[in-house]
């Protein structure tokens, strides 16, 4: 069950390697200096973000140079209407590039799998293939924005790192969750 899976996530991550939540709304930070530094999503009830380009997860492991050591900023798990999501994110504040994103992403894939992994041999939650995972970018460079209209009839693909919806977005921007999943307001 995403819920009882999100809970134990929560107990088990250390909060120094968390994104900071609050009132709903998941705080995304990069250093103070890049031009995208600080995102807000908001509307998550049930969630854990953790931010994976600050643990160094594979740089204890791989050699330099290697593409499984690039981290995105963000793996999050979230329950919306009963439905387990995990959210790989990146933010970037220059125009993404394929050769830049996707191994971040992959990477953020992952380590998603190891924890689903953990939960399942250490904490005896049963982690069924049920969560539904989402890929995201965001960015403040200069490109045409591709964000969700409003009232969106065709949700994006962007269910693997290589189809990864990329959205242009303000520095400090809130940004709704039940929007990115294409769920009811």
């Amino acid at each position: 069950m995403p819920a009882d899976a999100i809970k134990k996530l929560t107990e088990i991550i250390a909060i120094e390697k968390k994104h900071n939540y609050s009132s709903g709304s998941i705080g995304l930070r990069e250093k103070p200096a890049a031009a995208l530094n600080h995102v807000l999503v908001s509307g998550a009830d049930n969630v854990v973000a953790i931010q994976l380009d600050k643990i160094g997860f594979a740089d204890k492991v791989l050699v330099n140079g290697h593409n499984a050591r690039r981290a995105c900023d963000a793996v999050i798990f979230c329950q919306i209407d009963k439905q387990g999501f995990i959210l790989i994110l990146d933010l970037k504040s220059s125009t993404p590039s394929d050769d830049n994103h996707i191994p971040q992403l992959i990477s953020g894939d992952c380590f998603a799998d190891y924890l689903l992994a953990v939960l399942k041999r250490f904490e005896k939650i049963e982690v069924a293939d049920g969560w539904q995972r989402r890929y995201f970018i965001f960015h403040c460079g200069n490109n045409k924005r591709t964000t969700l209209p409003e009232d969106v009839q065709n949700p994006p693909n962007n269910n693997r790192a290589d189809k990864a919806h990329i959205l242009l977005v303000n520095n400090g921007e809130t940004i709704s969750l039940r929007k990115l999943l294409n769920k009811p307001l």
